[in-house]
C-alpha cells in the first residue's frame, strides 16, 4: 500500500489488531514492546493513543465524576469545554498558549465542579439537607418541585 492511498477495511482491522496487541504487551510489562511503541508515537497524531494525553484523561475523569450517569449533561460539559478551548486559543496558538489554555480550562472546570452539587432530601435522622457531587438531574415531566 502506498502512503497516499486510503487503507482498505482489512488493512485497517489488521493495523488495529496489531496496535491493540502491542498495547497489551506494553501494559503487561513486555520491554520488547517499548521500541515499537516509541516508533508508533513518532507518527503525527499518535500521541495520546495509549492514554498519554494526561490533560484529556483529567477532563474525561472530571466530567464523568460530575455528570454521573447523565450522558446528556456529560456531553454538554464536554461541548462547553471544547468551545471554551477554541475561544481562548484563537486561530493559531503557540505551543505555550495551548498549554496555558489547557490549564485555564482545567482550573475553570475544577472551580465550577462544586457548583454542581445538589441538595438531597433530608432523611428522618436529619432535618438538614446534605449535598452530593452528582450532577443535577432535571425533574421528570409531571413531577412537582419540592
Amino acid at each position: 500500500m502506498a502512503d497516499t492511498q486510503t487503507p482498505t477495511a482489512k488493512e485497517t482491522r489488521a493495523a488495529h489488531t496489531a496496535l491493540t496487541n502491542l498495547a497489551e504487551r506494553a501494559r503487561t510489562g513486555d520491554e520488547t514492546a517499548v521500541p515499537l511503541i516509541r516508533e508508533f508515537l513518532q507518527r503525527p497524531g499518535a500521541v495520546g493513543a495509549f492514554g498519554g494525553d494526561l490533560a484529556e484523561q483529567v477532563f474525561v475523569s472530571m466530567t464523568k465524576s460530575i455528570a454521573g450517569k447523565n450522558l446528556a449533561f456529560r456531553e454538554d460539559v464536554r461541548c462547553k469545554l471544547e468551545r471554551f478551548r477554541a475561544e481562548l486559543s484563537g486561530d493559531n496558538p503557540t505551543p505555550v498558549e495551548r498549554v496555558l489554555v489547557e490549564r485555564v480550562v482545567a482550573c475553570w472546570l475544577q472551580c465550577k465542579t462544586p457548583n454542581c452539587a445538589r441538595p438531597k432530601r433530608p432523611t428522618r435522622a436529619s432535618s438538614k439537607p446534605t449535598f452530593t457531587s452528582a450532577a443535577w438531574t432535571p425533574p421528570t415531566a409531571g413531577s412537582s418541585p419540592r
